[in-house]
């Protein structure tokens, strides 16, 4: 069974006015669907009920994985994670309307993701490299989103009168190499063979499908500089 208290959580969505809803198990290998759809889907479905029972507002954190492995609209990559999202998502807004906002997170790193080891940023991934990078071939791009930006998107989601599903990104892509680059880190690529399977090659946030009022503040050069001196300042 799952450790979830559900008269606690219950109380706490009654006395307040906004939900952030941002746990989910993060590994999108994770091979168990059916724990992945308890933890993802069946916990967000019973947390939206109550946030309906209660009017209460939803801030919840979607994913870029809702987007194809080419970055297309459309249908979500074919994980369970992407599927446990995406319908999640679906759910919370025919259910609460314009009490729900999901944003769908692109590549976020920043300060304090150490625990998440390989499901962390490839930002991070490579800075702890510390000597050469393993990239993959291709020149595959991501829209990678500092964490600060998503935390400003948050907030915003919580004070802002509107409803729906909106990207949170930077709207432009940038490869790994480009990482590299900003690192100072030598690079090598893997094989074709070693790609995974549905990996995906392609992401883009959409700005036409930022959340009114608010836009990101950090590019990828001046969001790794900010995340350097936490990193620093930690070892």
């Amino acid at each position: 069974d799952v450790p979830w208290d559900w008269e606690d959580i219950e109380e706490k969505v009654k006395k307040s006015s906004v939900v952030f809803h941002q746990g989910a198990i993060t590994d999108t290998l994770y091979a168990d669907f059916d724990g992945m759809m308890e933890y993802n889907f069946n916990f967000s479905v019973r947390l939206f009920e109550l946030a309906k029972k209660y009017w209460t507002r939803v801030v919840y954190a979607s994913s870029a994985g809702c987007y194809d492995a080419n970055g297309n609209e459309g249908s979500p990559l074919a994980t369970s994670y992407a599927w446990s999202k995406y319908a999640a998502e679906k759910y919370g807004k025919v259910l609460l309307g314009e009490r729900f906002v999901g944003l769908r997170y692109f590549n976020v790193y920043g300060p304090h993701e150490e625990h998440k080891g390989k499901m962390s940023s490839m930002i991070y991934q490579i800075y702890k490299k510390g000597n050469k990078a393993t990239l993959f071939p291709g020149k595959p791009k991501r829209d990678f989103v500092y964490v600060k930006d998503v935390v400003k998107a948050n907030i915003h989601a919580a004070f802002s009168n509107v409803g729906g599903v909106f990207d949170v990104g930077t709207g432009i892509p940038r490869n790994f190499e480009d990482i590299c680059d900003i690192l100072h880190m030598p690079f090598s690529y893997l094989s074709e063979e070693e790609v995974p399977t549905f990996y995906q090659k392609f992401t883009q946030a959409d700005s036409s499908k930022f959340l009114p009022g608010w836009t990101p503040q950090f590019t990828l050069e001046s969001g790794i500089k900010d995340y350097l001196e936490y990193l620093n300042e930690a070892t």
